[in-house]
């Protein structure tokens, strides 16, 4: 979610999380309801697991806190998953699955006569 929420401490509420963003300060989220208390990222929370929070001074630097879990860890790693639009899933054509249904069937027959 990238929706500007510039520096203070505001969030946006999107997908069941609270998001907030400023290229120039911090990227991330906490639980929905929850508050956020940025610094140069989130500050508040230490012991809640629901929360992400990355520096992002000039470009997308190393990070900070995933959870409870701090920057002097090294053993994260980033990976953002993208998406433009949700895209429906379409339902199986119904006349094919019947065919297999009834393909299934008579194999099931033949099986069952040549006992």
């Amino acid at each position: 979610m990238l929706f500007e929420s510039g520096t203070g401490d505001v969030t946006h509420l999107a997908n069941g999380s609270e998001w907030y963003f400023n290229d120039n300060f911090s990227w991330g989220f906490a639980g929905a309801g929850d508050v956020v208390q940025r610094d140069t990222a989130d500050i508040a929370g230490w012991d809640e697991r629901d929360r992400l929070s990355w520096h992002t001074h000039d470009n997308l630097s190393a990070g900070y806190r995933s959870g409870a879990n701090l920057a002097v860890d090294s053993g994260w790693e980033k990976v953002l998953l993208v998406a433009d639009a949700v895209s429906a899933v379409p339902e199986p054509e119904s006349a094919a699955l019947v065919g297999l249904a009834l393909a299934g069937l008579g194999l099931t027959r033949r099986r069952i006569g040549r006992v």
